[in-house]
C-alpha cells in the first residue's frame, strides 16, 4: 500500500495588529484633612456618572453609569477599572453621597 501526502507552503506576510492607544485609567482623589466631619471615613460609597462631553446626564447609557467606589481611609477604589475614552474627549462628572444601587 502506497500513499503520498504533498503538501506545500507559502509564506505570507500577516498584517501587523493595529496598536491600541494607550488606556487612561480613571481615578478619584480627595484632599486630605483630620476632621472626620466632613471628610470621607473608611468604607464610605460613592456612585459616580461620567458623561462624555457634549452628552447629557441620562439614567443609564453614559459613558459611566453609577460606577460604585470605596473609600479603603487612603484611596478610592473602584469595583471596576474604568477608563477615559480617550484623551481628546472632555467628559462632565457627577459624583454623590451616599451611594445608592438603582
Amino acid at each position: 500500500m502506497a500513499f503520498a501526502i504533498v503538501t506545500s507552503c507559502k509564506k505570507t506576510a500577516e498584517p501587523a495588529p493595529t496598536p491600541e492607544p494607550d488606556a487612561i485609567p480613571l481615578q478619584i482623589a480627595t484632599s486630605v484633612t483630620r476632621a472626620t466631619e466632613y471628610a470621607f471615613e473608611a468604607n464610605d460609597v460613592v456612585g459616580l456618572y461620567v458623561v462624555n462631553v457634549p452628552s447629557t446626564l441620562q439614567a443609564t447609557g453614559n459613558h459611566i453609569d453609577n460606577a460604585r467606589f470605596t473609600f479603603d481611609g487612603t484611596k478610592w477604589n473602584g469595583d471596576t477599572q474604568y477608563y477615559w475614552k480617550d484623551g481628546n474627549t472632555k467628559a462632565d462628572f457627577y459624583c454623590y453621597y451616599p451611594y445608592v444601587s438603582s
